[in-house]
């Protein structure tokens, strides 16, 4: 029966993904929904079964029911209450625990990884625009990337096994094909943060890596498709410096505004449809932390920046710096897209916190 459970709990990450990538891969709404209603469904099936079977943590049932206790909290007063948001976060964080007590085999989520990056590879060879991949945004690209490395990160330090090459490598080469900003600078942490990580003679394996990568593509044909795409990313950088205030700094600058004119709002949040640049975006702030802010007010950004930051320093006390730096870049790429509370992103973050909670052995080589 162990066995059996511990099979169940290992495949919560992959079929995570998987559903994530259909959720908006797919084009036909009523697909989106049964998607939708199977991420749901699964989780909290999840959650139960990693409630119930083996012995019970406290501590991660007292987390799970302070976030949604205060999410009843700042419905009465800011108005943001939705049941479908508070159960799929529920949901997520169901699939977060059964990651975390299951045995994280790295060799699964390497295949899951690559098998991802060969889809959007094959799309860029393709010369399929970014824009077209998903039906939400193309900077859902760089979000499962940075969830399924995350996860295969995380799988690492649990099995304390150093991550292949390619997959940092193969990270940068889709995010930038992506297009989108926050994904290209996610993915160069995670490069830069595995290189320092690794020993020297991994090192050079990286250069190898790269290099390999690199004649791969400009030998393939199609491949002028992909490089195209991967410039036009570079571009965007270029042209940083000349645009005006983008949407999510509009979005930043009047919930500030909002949030420090009245206590009432800091400590509750204001009503989203009160915020005209949230308003402005179809109700999303693009920014996790906003989400966050406005669904569990100023109690749920302390519990879960505690939660994080005593987490962090957990791991990395621990000798575990991938599962350090996944939860560093999940944290970061949050901050510009509402990628977590509730997102694909709350999976790998609350990942890392449920293993710190659950006490198991975190130390990595």
């Amino acid at each position: 029966m162990r066995l059996r459970i511990s099979s169940i709990f290992e495949l919560a990450g992959p079929i995570f993904i998987l559903l994530s990538f259909a959720r908006f891969y797919v084009v036909n709404p009523n697909a989106q929904l049964l998607v939708a209603v199977l991420i749901l469904a699964i989780g909290s099936a999840y959650a139960v079964l990693a409630a119930s079977i083996g012995s019970f943590n406290v501590s991660i049932s007292l987390v799970m029911a302070a976030f949604l206790t205060l999410s009843l909290v700042n419905s009465i007063a800011g108005n943001n209450f939705s049941v479908i948001s508070a159960l799929q976060f529920s949901a997520n964080m169901g699939y977060a625990w059964a990651i975390a007590r299951s045995p994280l085999p790295a060799r699964l989520y390497l295949v899951v990884t690559l098998v991802l990056v060969l889809i959007f590879v094959a799309h860029g060879v393709s010369g399929v625009d970014p824009e077209e991949v998903f039906s939400i945004s193309r900077n859902y690209i760089s979000t499962l990337m940075v969830l399924s490395v995350s996860l295969y990160y995380i799988s690492c330090g649990r099995n304390r096994l150093q991550p292949r090459s390619v997959v940092p490598i193969s990270m940068a080469l889709v995010c930038l094909w992506g297009i989108g900003r926050s994904g290209i600078i996610s993915s160069i942490i995670v490069l830069a943060g595995t290189v320092f990580l690794s020993k020297a003679g991994n090192r050079i394996k990286f250069a190898m890596a790269a290099v390999v990568v690199a004649i791969s593509i400009l030998m393939i044909p199609q491949a002028q498709n992909l490089v195209e795409t991967l410039s036009t990313g570079i571009e965007r950088f270029e042209r940083l410096s000349d645009s005006g205030p983008d949407a999510r700094e509009l979005v930043i600058s009047e919930y500030i505004g909002q949030v420090t004119e009245r206590i009432g709002y800091l400590l509750f949040a204001p009503p989203a449809e009160g915020v005209q640049a949230i308003v402005a975006l179809d109700g999303n702030p693009h920014n996790a932390y906003i989400s966050l802010h406005l669904s569990f007010g100023l109690l749920g950004i302390l519990l879960f920046l505690s939660l994080a930051i005593y987490s962090f320093w957990k791991l990395t006390w621990s000798g575990n710096h991938y599962a350090s730096l996944a939860l560093l870049v999940s944290m970061f790429r949050s901050f510009f897209d509402s990628t977590a509370f509730h997102g694909p992103l709350d999976v790998a973050i609350f990942s890392c916190i449920f293993i710190v909670l659950l006490r198991v052995n975190t130390r990595a080589p």
